[in-house]
């Protein structure tokens, strides 16, 4: 996924849009988050977390500043890693099942949890009337 991130280290889609439009590069972050093939081998029966580790070692320790961006999995509950994720702004959290092979489009081995901000109002009026009395 190729993003930009703000100066508060988050990715900012409309900063996305904005550099595509200005058909700028320079702050584009790739992050590679899968594997299917390496070698010639199809990777995609392989569980998520064996895939993960296959990819975590072909990129290597990258330097701090590079473009590209090896994204970690983490073992904890999706609640609260979405909860997490909402706190730092970002738009949600992908959960996968670590002992997944991989499948195109969706399916039930992953879910996509947006942070949404909700609030229930409850709105009254009140109109003067220059009637007297009931009629």
């Amino acid at each position: 996924e190729v993003v930009v991130l703000a100066d508060s280290g988050v990715s900012s889609f409309p900063l996305l849009q904005a550099d595509l439009s200005a058909r700028r590069a320079d702050r584009f972050i790739y992050y590679v988050f899968d594997l299917m093939r390496l070698d010639g081998e199809d990777l995609r029966r392989e569980p998520l977390v064996e895939r993960k580790q296959a990819l975590a070692e072909l990129l290597g320790e990258q330097p701090e500043d590079s473009a590209l961006r090896f994204s970690d999995h983490f073992h904890e509950p999706g609640k609260v890693m979405l909860q997490h994720v909402c706190r730092m702004g970002l738009e949600g959290v992908v959960s996968k099942r670590a002992d997944a092979p991989y499948r195109s489009g969706r399916g039930l081995t992953w879910i996509k949890s947006k942070c949404t901000l909700r609030q229930e109002f409850v709105i009254g009026g009140y109109l003067p009337s220059d009637k007297t009395g009931r009629g």
